[in-house]
């Protein structure tokens, strides 16, 4: 017997998939700055060495640092839809 897979359920897969690499874009963007901001000689520091209001690299940290904590967020909540998806889709197949 042929399996049959519903189109609809497999958009939303592919939906859910483009989700997830750009919350995964997200967060690899705000592990590198953080990585650059630990780091004392790179263009990014060296920018913030110049003329900023105090406290501007700590407070960078913070913001990015957040960020990073969101898209990881996002990351698990996008894993738990595709994981109820797929569910769905092989309870539909049982049935």
């Amino acid at each position: 017997m042929a399996t049959v897979t519903s189109i609809q359920g497999t958009m939303r897969i592919k939906e859910l998939a483009t989700e997830m690499v750009c919350a995964l874009g997200k967060a690899r963007a705000m592990a590198s700055v953080l990585t650059h901001l630990g780091e004392e000689h790179n263009n990014l520091v060296h920018a913030l060495a110049h003329e900023h209001p105090e406290d501007t690299r700590g407070w960078l940290h913070q913001v990015v640092a957040e960020a990073l904590a969101a898209a990881h967020d996002d990351i698990a909540s996008i894993a738990i839809k595709i994981g109820a998806e797929k569910a769905s889709q092989l309870g539909a197949l049982e049935s």
